[in-house]
């Protein structure tokens, strides 16, 4: 028996609809393809609701999230991973997906665990990542979940932009009239957002809608910190009122430290199990920064740091004694070691908070974002000291690039302290370099010395101590650039134990491939380092180029001209000022050497959207002094 011609119909008609639907797709990929060629999926029609609830049941303030997101394909077989993160204070309550010929959603099982991240363990930071398949261009997965935040202090910011870009966006914050929220914008500033405000009477809440076109994955690289850079707002919730009672959470920054202090009280443990330690440390010691020394750098040499976040613990320290015991903790351990060492020797040193160079935000803003850290800060002689013990081989009164210039909020019992951790120069990590060379055959043979201070020298010692003894030479012979074309005579360091000092690296070197000889003349490349030569800025790059520090590098390298020979050509001098970086090469004849000299300055530490033409042209100009030679020439 024939199917009834309008059951035929329907089905034609639904084949129709599905070719069509794909090709559209396919369309939508192509054209997304060649925005972002690098890329495996885009994102389209994702929307996201944030909504505040009373929890009758356990009567607290919550805010469920609800998310829903379309992944469009732009590559051929891709098995694309979603992550959704959560805590102690956070629960995922359902997950579900529909893709290739799913007539509709089911549920999706994830794989969850502890997260991990640059090496640093969070215990309370967990993890489920979910995979999906996508076989052909075009191909769409759609993946929804719901996810509970039970304690709206730790609900903090909302982030537009994605690690794959978005087509299309809708980000929701529904706001009920007993909840008293502020939503904080950041970084709107060359997106495509539009924001609107209605009211829902019935339900009587206030409705937030952002919604946003075109925007770009996340996740560029040499960035000072996403907060900094791309558009989210942070969710500031103040109070709530239930039943006719008023309840405050953070509102103000007093409330903020109110918050912090009672976390903080009574972590002292017994200090008098410090009491042996700090007084064998002082012993012999006759100046306050001696003893404050001998403290400060055993905490540093001898607690191992370990992230520990796990609930309230990710903003109470463990007690001081319990830190000593263990020989382990994290920043907040480790900073409340330090401060009851000191007690204990006698001086007033006080907890303090603090955001490093990764957020944007400063004390002004009551929430818990504006920090991620906890140093220790030393009065002393009408001065602040601040003290990082997770910093090894940080100096007294010198300050990691990360913490220079932060805002930090200091204890000082029912009140607080609101201060800044000072900015250092650029000449805090100068980095001298001085080597003496002659010709013998294809060989230039000499000696080098390498003087490293701040950044760059705190890196060299953690590494060299914490390098398996028998690697050591292995990794001082890298930081003096061995590589095939160099042999390493012999090699000298200065200063390893001393963190006060500079790190002073000596050595005897031969360089081969550094001459070349064709007839009656002797080519000679005398930089063998070529500092910055391959760092180029890309032109799709979206931010400013942030570097690991500041940059003063400055060379000199003597070449004394062999008997029987003259010099027939030197390159030519490179001198760049921008007033975001410097760039200074010269050469000199006299009395029968060259000398050629260099300095690199990069001063804030960072290579400026704004200036990447010109940063690539001085690149471009270095790379061929770099590709240059000195001439030498037999004389008859």
């Amino acid at each position: 028996m024939s199917k009834p011609k309008y059951l035929v119909g329907q089905a034609f008609l639904l084949v129709l609809f599905f070719v069509a639907s794909q090709a559209i797709a396919q369309n939508e990929a192509q054209t997304y393809k060649q925005k972002y060629p690098k890329e495996e999926v885009a994102l389209k029609d994702v929307s996201q609701t944030y909504t505040w609830l009373w929890d009758k049941k356990q009567k607290q303030l919550i805010v469920e999230e609800r998310n829903e997101e379309k992944m469009l394909s732009l590559q051929l077989n891709q098995k694309i991973k979603r992550a959704i993160f959560y805590d102690g204070n956070s629960a995922i309550i359902s997950a579900e997906h529909k893709q290739n010929d799913m007539k509709k959603p089911a549920e999706i099982a994830g794989v969850c665990a502890n997260y991990e991240s640059e090496g640093i363990f969070y215990s309370d930071a967990m993890i489920c990542v979910y995979s999906f398949n996508l076989s052909m261009i075009g191909n769409v997965a759609e993946f929804t979940y719901t996810k509970r935040t039970s304690d709206v202090k730790y609900f903090t910011s909302v982030y537009f932009t994605d690690g794959y870009p978005v087509i299309n966006k809708k980000i929701v914050f529904q706001i009920p009239d007993f909840v008293e929220v502020e939503l904080k914008e950041l970084n709107f500033e060359g997106f495509k957002i539009q924001k609107s405000k209605s009211r829902n009477e019935r339900e009587k809440m206030t409705i937030y809608e952002y919604t946003m076109t075109d925007l770009m994955p996340s996740g560029e690289g040499n960035i000072k910190g996403g907060s900094h850079v791309y558009p989210h707002i942070l969710t500031l919730t103040k109070s709530y009122t239930q039943d006719g009672s008023k309840t405050t959470l953070i509102s103000n920054t007093d409330e903020l430290y109110r918050w912090y202090s009672s976390l903080t009280k009574d972590v002292a443990g017994n200090t008098s199990e410090l009491k042996p330690l700090v007084d064998k440390l002082v012993a012999g010691k006759t100046s306050d920064a001696e003893k404050v020394k001998a403290i400060y750098y055993w905490v540093q040499d001898n607690i191992r740091y370990i992230a520990f976040e796990d609930g309230l613990a990710g903003f109470r320290p463990a007690k001081a004694d319990l830190v000593y015991k263990n020989k382990y903790g994290d920043c907040k351990g480790m900073a409340n070691l330090v401060k009851n060492m000191l007690k204990v020797a006698g001086y007033d040193a006080r907890l303090t908070w603090i955001g490093t160079s990764r957020i944007a935000y400063d004390y002004s803003i009551p929430s818990l974002a504006v920090d991620n850290h906890m140093i220790c800060t030393l009065l002393l002689g009408g001065k602040q000291y601040f003290l990082d013990p997770t910093e090894r081989y940080c100096p007294l009164d010198d300050y990691a690039e990360r913490i220079q210039g932060r805002p930090v909020m200091i204890e000082n019992g029912d009140k607080y302290i609101l201060s800044n951790v000072p900015t250092l120069k650029q000449e805090r990590n100068l980095v001298e370099t001085e080597q003496n060379f002659q010709v013998e055959g294809e060989k230039l043979i000499g000696n080098s010395q390498a003087i490293y201070n701040g950044e760059k020298k705190g890196n060299l010692l953690y590494y060299v101590h914490h390098t398996e003894k028998t690697s050591r030479q292995d990794l001082l012979n890298a930081v003096a650039g061995k590589d095939k074309n160099m042999t390493i005579k012999k090699l000298e360091t200065l200063n390893l134990d001393d963190r006060d000092k500079p790190l002073i690296v000596k050595s005897e070197l031969e360089l081969a491939n550094q001459v070349s000889i064709f007839d009656n003349e002797t080519y000679v490349d005398l930089d063998w380092n070529k500092e910055f030569a391959d760092y180029k800025m890309e032109k799709d790059r979206h931010f400013d180029y942030v570097l690991s520090s500041k940059i003063l590098n400055k060379t000199k390298v003597k070449l004394k001209v062999p008997q029987g020979y003259k010099v027939k050509y030197v390159p030519n001098t490179l001198n760049i000022n921008n007033p975001n970086f410097t760039i200074k090469v010269n050469f000199e004849q006299k009395n029968g050497e060259i000398f050629y000299t260099k300095e690199i300055s990069i001063p804030e530490g960072i290579i400026k959207k704004q200036d990447f033409e010109a940063w690539n042209k001085a690149i471009d100009d270095l790379k061929k002094l770099y590709n240059d030679r000195v001439i030498l020439e037999k004389t008859k």
